[in-house]
């Protein structure tokens, strides 16, 4: 159970020792040295401050006093703001493309199809154009001709203009009516407003931005005869208060004006135009073919002025050319409490012996417009004087005619040759161009529309259903009267 084991010894070998080597040495810390040291914080006070209560004083005005005072101060003050107006500028005119200097025709679009000789096509008819105020969006209307009422749904095309000043040869959208559109006018200062009139007298505001329905408003007038319409502003500065007038064969001229939101409108006022009884006597013997002809007072034309804004001239059926004013009419009789009608008659000129188909103001001279009518003349006036200063005369069919931009010599329109035409209305003379030449019927019917950014941009609308777009350097016009 237990047994003995012998282990044998083990042995170390002895080595010699060695004294190790050290050093002594000391360290001290600094003294430790304390200090008392003190902190305080800032002082603060409170302070109550109380506004004493104001007490509003009623202050009694004498009406009749301030009316006096305002009197007297009218015409001052009014005559120093017309001082502030300087005609230093008058032909100053920023010349930005100083490139191809000649007179082309950049595009040509056919909106109703020439080579096509159905009857639809050829009753159909370019009834208007216009421009938005952004100058990239061109509207045109559509309408057929008629010989009793209406049966045909209106249309109304829109173009947009690129960066080349090409339009598309599709328009990028269309717009439908109950009715032929006969006139289209874009809102001076809203590029999306477009307003319109029909041939059932209805007057029509769209916006163009709206992708379902168009129509933000709809009135109609109390005659079916629109003739012509526009937008008027009586500050061109601000665009504060805007009216949309229309003018009717009836001799009737109509101030629309929209809320804020333009989704209501409301007649402001209502102008009548009347004959002068000497011009009734003298063309006694025309006076028998309708009611029309005979009081010689159907408005197709008017413009206002951008200088005096209360100062329009209309031109009539019979030929008549009127000035008139907005501020302070006579009361006609015919017009009621709410809606009363007003005679704006300030001046008769001397007549044309045809229907005026365009009147327009010079941009430039506050005191000159020009009226083009069907005897084949177009006149000069000047604003107090009974005869024209200048009379240009047309061998053939006669277009509307317009003031260059910026210009006061020189007035352009559609030729019968086919080509713009500008004439110097010093020497009554067409300012010949022989860079182009273009033989066409000498029975174009045309409007011009000078795009209201790049001026030198002017669309055509004919009346067959063809645009044309021009470009004309109107600066070498400047060059050539200076």
């Amino acid at each position: 159970m237990f047994g003995v084991k012998h282990n044998e010894c083990v042995g170390f070998e002895s080595r010699w020792t060695v004294k190790k080597v050290y050093y002594e040495g000391a360290t001290q810390t600094p003294l430790y040295v304390a200090k008392n040291a003190t902190t305080e914080t800032n002082k603060t006070e409170e302070v109550q401050v109380q506004t004493d209560n104001i007490e509003s004083k009623s202050v009694e005005v004498d009406v009749d006093k301030l009316a006096e005072f305002l009197t007297n101060m009218y015409p001052k003050v009014k005559r120093e703001l017309d001082d502030l107006t300087s005609r230093a500028f008058n032909k100053y005119k920023p010349q930005t493309d100083f490139g191809d200097t000649s007179r082309k025709l950049l595009q040509t679009i056919e909106i109703i199809p020439q080579n096509e000789s159905s009857e639809q096509v050829n009753s159909a008819k370019l009834s208007s154009l216009s421009w938005n105020c952004s100058a990239k969006t061109l509207a045109v209307s559509l309408s057929y001709t008629h010989q009793s009422w209406c049966y045909d749904p209106g249309q109304i095309l829109l173009f947009i203009l690129d960066r080349d000043d090409k339009l598309p040869v599709t328009p990028s959208k269309k717009i439908s009516c109950d009715s032929c559109v006969t006139q289209l006018q874009f809102h001076p200062s809203k590029p999306s407003l477009l307003a319109g009139s029909t041939y059932s007298g209805a007057i029509y505001l769209w916006n163009i931005q709206n992708s379902e329905d168009e129509i933000i408003q709809m009135k109609m007038s109390r005659t079916n005869d629109v003739s012509y319409m526009d937008w008027i502003t009586l500050d061109h500065v601000t665009m504060d208060i805007v009216f949309l007038v229309t003018a009717s064969l009836d001799g009737t001229i109509t101030l629309w004006r929209f809320n804020s939101s333009y989704t209501c409108a409301n007649i402001y006022e209502r102008y009548k135009i009347k004959a002068p009884l000497m011009t009734e006597r003298k063309h006694a013997k025309t006076r028998k073919t309708s009611v029309r002809n005979e009081n010689g007072v159907g408005v197709t034309c008017f413009d206002f002025s951008k200088h005096l804004p209360d100062m329009f001239v209309v031109g009539t059926e019979g030929g008549l050319v009127v000035q008139c004013s907005t501020s302070k009419p006579t009361k006609l009789k015919g017009g009621t409490e709410t809606d009363p009608l007003y005679d704006p008659v300030y001046q008769y000129y001397q007549h044309h012996e045809g229907q005026v188909i365009s009147v327009q103001f010079s941009k430039v001279r506050e005191d000159v417009f020009m009226t083009t009518a069907m005897d084949l003349q177009t006149r000069i006036y000047v604003i107090g004087q009974e005869e024209a200063a200048r009379v240009i005369f047309f061998e053939n069919s006669v277009n509307p005619l317009y003031w260059v931009p910026n210009e006061k010599h020189f007035i352009f329109g559609y030729g019968s040759n086919g080509i713009i035409q500008v004439y110097n209305v010093i020497t009554g003379k067409i300012v010949e161009n022989d860079e182009i030449k273009k033989n066409a019927s000498s029975n174009l019917q045309a409007m011009c529309y000078v795009n209201p950014v790049k001026t030198n941009v002017i669309a055509v609308g004919m009346k067959k259903g063809v645009i044309e777009l021009w470009r004309i350097p109107w600066i070498l016009l400047g060059n050539m009267h200076s």
